[in-house]
């Protein structure tokens, strides 16, 4: 819970972002994502009751286009052939890997920050 605590403290203070929901498990994640529609996502790998994975599978089995971008917090035990497999899921909309470090509120705030330029800018 510290976690999560510290990456919503850090998403609140970028402006023009908005924290819509926050997840305990990959179950919970899964659902919130179908209720919510995020535009992003930054979810464990290693989560219980579902992988980052098996999240990753089923958002773009019920949603389809509309999957949200997602971001991975990994550690080094992810096998590299799941990570690709996520990729193959859901192409480009795996927007990046996060080590599990202290730094991922860090993390997390340059990929929306860079996100948020990206959109400016098209």
């Amino acid at each position: 819970m510290k976690i999560i605590n510290s990456i919503v403290d850090k998403i609140k203070n970028i402006e023009y972002v908005d924290v819509i929901g926050t997840a305990m498990d990959g179950k919970e994640a899964y659902n919130k994502i179908i209720d919510l529609k995020p535009e992003m996502v930054f979810a464990k790998y290693n989560m219980e009751n579902m992988n980052g994975l098996e999240v990753i599978e089923s958002s773009k089995e019920k949603l389809e286009s509309d999957v949200p971008i997602f971001n991975m917090i990994i550690d080094n035990n992810i096998k590299e052939e799941e990570i690709d497999k996520a990729y193959e899921i859901i192409g480009n909309k795996l927007n990046s890997l996060i080590e599990s470090t202290d730094e991922i509120p860090d993390s997390i705030a340059n990929i929306i920050n860079e996100y948020v330029e990206y959109k400016n800018n098209r």
